[in-house]
């Protein structure tokens, strides 16, 4: 999920739809998910109270900045601090998520489950510090076998695998595994035919092998080559529509003809995207992320926090979407989408110490874009717990679920929700099981009232 401001901007472009090829009898449509996110790829704004544990004992930056920012710095060996952080990690893989979770999410109504995963559990070099870590990986895919063989399985709950991260990050961005440049290719606007290419093209058979080998052929659903390529200008952009997809693609049917083949926009509209058409290709399935809470949306509520007319703009615009006139040989869901109407999560918009100007204020962990535009209160707002939000402000969260799951299945195939849940539901706008529990999202989404028209 894309964290940076400005650049985010592009995600509240509107895709195209398009005449789609016929559906497999075991497909499901429309699409109901949630990501289970912050689970093999971790990400600081989904738990910032273990990202702080880790930090302790690990001397801070000469600018007073946190040095435990990703997952990269996490297996960095020499980043000492008080906790063993390879511990850390197991016992996250065994807690975080649970079977009983993916009980209350198949009563909830939810179809799919999208699991992001880490190009190092499946193909590492011996120079990256994920060496460091690499003795614990084969325990996370065996939890990843068993949540989808024994857990999902038996549910009739559909996977797709994320594959969410890029040798050298292919955004620049936390979720990446390594937060920085983007050095997926040799430099942004650099050549594509490279060391980390190569990397990213040999994980994907090998994702895609074991997926095949060892996960219920009935339960996975599908294998998505990259998540979010920054490549809406540039090389990168080249990249996607001449490497990434169709090497993806390929590299994925020489494991199964069977399983979907999803290629995320790389907030590239949908109707900018090629035309993956039969017989050439077949179950391709186009993922475009889609949030209301960056840039000039996250703008829009702050001047009034008590029946705000930013929420009606937020309504508005999860329910007008003209996504019928393009055609192509393609189906597309919105694989994420939460909430939010701010970036006042904490950690959310450029990570640990994003927004922070640590040479003014050593002190900062997190500056919102809210409270570095001298509105503080807008996050006093919309950051408090479950317990003290308002009536009105439930009240808009359950029609903002409920206008966007609309939207996504009027004029897609479906949509997944970020995220299953976040850290001791800190952040209650990106949580869906807490949104069940506490009724500002429906108890059976297939059952909620029609608020588009």
């Amino acid at each position: 999920m894309s964290r940076l401001r400005g650049a985010t901007l592009l995600i509240t472009l509107l895709f195209g739809c398009c005449k789609a090829a016929p559906l497999q009898p075991n497909d499901i449509v429309p699409v109901r998910g949630v990501n289970l996110g912050g689970w093999l790829v971790m990400e600081p704004w989904i738990l910032p109270k273990l990202f702080e544990t880790a930090n302790i004992g690990v001397p801070l930056k000469a600018d007073g900045s946190m040095q435990v920012v990703d997952e990269w710095t996490w297996h960095n060996a020499s980043l000492v601090g008080t906790h063993n952080r390879t511990q850390m990690l197991m016992d996250h893989w065994a807690t975080f998520v649970t079977q009983q979770h993916l009980v209350t999410l198949k009563n909830a109504g939810i179809t799919h489950l999208r699991i992001p995963v880490g190009y190092w559990y499946f193909n590492y070099t011996s120079s990256e510090p994920f060496n460091n870590g690499a003795s614990a990986f084969p325990l996370a895919l065996a939890a990843l076998k068993n949540l989808v063989n024994n857990w999902a399985a038996p549910l009739g709950l559909k996977v797709l695998l994320d594959l969410h991260t890029g040798p050298g990050s292919q955004n620049g961005f936390d979720n990446s595994g390594q937060r920085g440049d983007i050095n997926l290719l040799s430099q942004p606007d650099g050549d594509v035919d490279t060391a980390n290419m190569a990397h990213w093209a040999h994980t994907v058979t090998l994702l895609s092998q074991w997926a095949v080998e060892q996960l219920d052929s009935g339960a996975l659903w599908g294998i998505e080559v990259l998540n979010e390529p920054f490549g809406a200008w540039g090389k990168m952009a080249d990249a996607i529509k001449g490497t990434i997809n169709p090497q993806g693609y390929k590299l994925v049917r020489e494991n199964s003809q069977s399983v979907n083949v999803i290629f995320q926009t790389g907030f590239i509209p949908v109707d900018q995207q090629d035309v993956y058409a039969e017989p050439a290709y077949t179950k391709v399935w186009f993922d475009d992320h889609r949030y209301q809470c960056f840039g000039a949306d996250n703008l829009r509520t702050w001047n009034d926090t008590s029946q705000q007319p930013g929420w009606s703009h937020h309504l508005q615009q999860s329910c007008v979407h003209n996504y019928d006139n393009v055609s192509g040989n393609v189906h597309s869901f919105v694989g994420e989408w939460s909430l939010a109407v701010t970036d006042c999560a904490k950690y959310l918009a450029g990570g640990i110490n994003g927004g922070c100007n640590m040479t003014a204020d050593k002190s900062c962990v997190y500056n919102p874009t809210p409270v570095a535009a001298g509105h503080p209160e807008v996050c006093d707002y919309y950051n408090k717990p479950v317990s003290q939000m308002s009536a009105d402000y439930k009240a808009f969260l359950l029609q903002f679920a409920r206008a966007q799951m609309d939207g996504f299945e009027q004029s897609g195939d479906g949509w997944f929700f970020w995220n299953f849940r976040t850290e001791d539901g800190h952040a209650p706008a990106w949580d869906f099981l807490l949104g069940v529990q506490e009724g500002y999202i429906d108890a059976d989404v297939t059952k909620r009232p029609v608020v588009c028209k």
